[in-house]
């Protein structure tokens, strides 16, 4: 949050382990490089282990969507897509669900060779959401290969981010607005057929934003930042 009480418009950030907060510095990070290259109060997303939205407008009033955590929510995020993965995984091994090509990426991935063994992998080693949630690119190397149950995972949590975005922005009235969606984080890059779908998708939501990926170094936008807050030329 800034001195002048402005965030960017809305916000999927990063909840990791923090339920109820936006990941501070992730979303200052992505959000300065979004504004030093010149985009006039961007709708940012920030996509990680978990997710939310969070816009709060010129006037002061806020809005969110999600950002309750691994275990109430954070529907469509990288460790979503994970657990998705995983019980697409015991499902098939059970009989309950289809065969899938996640079983074998995710069976190396943990060094074992029955889903069985998962429980030990998972449980006893007490993996944290971020070590679960690297598991989530497995979901675009399977569907990269043909895989149904992969794409119905995907377009799931590309269903659950575009609802999120969706609320926040009808929450404050701003479907009508002229934006763009910047799409930022780390999961972005391990599972590139979401950020492809996003923008295709998040335009609907408001007829005349558009989306597109942020591609340079956040630290590059640091930096011109640093260099406009000196001048007089930002605010954050």
């Amino acid at each position: 949050h800034s001195e002048t009480g402005e965030w960017p418009e809305v916000v999927l950030t990063d909840a990791r382990q923090m339920p109820n907060q936006v990941s501070y510095t992730e979303f200052r990070r992505d959000w300065q490089e979004a504004v030093a290259k010149g985009r006039t109060r961007p709708l940012v997303i920030v996509y990680g282990t978990g997710s939310n939205a969070n816009r709060r407008n010129a006037a002061g009033r806020a809005a969110r969507a999600g950002g309750w955590g691994y275990v109430l929510g954070d529907e469509g995020s990288g460790y979503w897509l994970a657990r998705m993965a995983l019980r697409s995984v015991v499902h098939a091994a059970d009989g309950r669900g289809g065969s899938t090509a996640l079983t074998a990426h995710i069976l190396a991935h943990f060094g074992v060779t029955h889903p069985r063994q998962l429980v030990h992998e998972i449980y006893t080693r007490e993996l944290p959401p971020s070590q679960i949630a690297l598991l989530a690119k497995y979901v675009q190397t399977a569907f990269e290969e043909g895989d149904e149950v992969a794409r119905a995972i995907l377009q799931a949590a590309t269903r659950e981010l575009v609802a999120a975005a969706g609320s926040v922005t009808a929450q404050l009235a701003m479907t009508e607005d002229a934006f763009t969606f910047v799409l930022a984080g780390g999961l972005f890059h391990a599972v590139p057929w979401l950020r492809d779908e996003l923008g295709n998708r998040l335009p609907a939501v408001a007829p005349r934003s558009r989306a597109e990926p942020l591609r340079d170094d956040p630290a590059l936008g640091a930096v011109r930042l640093a260099l406009a807050e000196a001048h007089g030329g930002a605010r954050l």
